[in-house]
């Protein structure tokens, strides 16, 4: 849905409907999440380390760009139904249910274990935010939420795709500094 038809969706929707209130929310769980990865995929942009550094450095900066473009069409979406973008630093930390970052780690292995287990926290929510969204008739809400769930099963299959056999037998998962 363009910015257009955005606008004039919440010029029709100028009361805030229940099930409005509903959408906000979702979108904003949806919306914490997308910018927490940004900022996850941008530690690792930085601070990975390995023999594959420039394949990473390079794709951890494409899926930086693509989660930018995902959190500003959730954002449009919240506003258009009315809401408020949740945006600030504070709100996305008590927004966001991901679990946490290894900030001290340095391997690339590390980041991608840490980015696959952050991919799969942040999946988990979409299919109960697509359903209400469809139950409640908002297709432009179920339309982005499901976007949003295949780009995240898209770079989720990226990473996974840079780890090695040998780690995925015998896994060092969710490593924490």
């Amino acid at each position: 849905m363009d910015n257009l038809e955005n606008v004039k969706q919440f010029k029709a929707n100028k009361t805030h409907s229940t099930a409005n209130t509903e959408m906000i929310a979702v979108l904003n769980q949806s919306l914490a999440h997308a910018i927490d990865l940004r900022s996850r995929t941008k530690q690792a942009y930085w601070s990975a380390k390995g023999g594959s550094f420039y394949a990473l450095h390079k794709m951890f900066d494409d899926f930086s760009d693509s989660l930018d473009s995902v959190a500003d069409e959730l954002a449009t979406r919240v506003m258009a139904l009315g809401g408020v973008p949740v945006w600030t630093q504070a709100a996305i930390e008590k927004t966001s249910k991901l679990p946490a970052y290894p900030t001290g780690a340095v391997q690339a292995l590390d980041h991608l274990d840490a980015l696959i287990a952050s991919y799969e926290a942040a999946s988990k929510h979409l299919p109960s935010a697509m359903a209400k969204a469809v139950q409640a008739g908002d297709h432009a809400t179920a339309s982005i939420v499901t976007g949003l769930a295949k780009l995240l099963d898209e770079q989720a299959g990226f990473v996974a795709a840079h780890v090695p056999v040998e780690w995925i037998t015998s896994p060092r998962k969710h490593v924490v500094s």
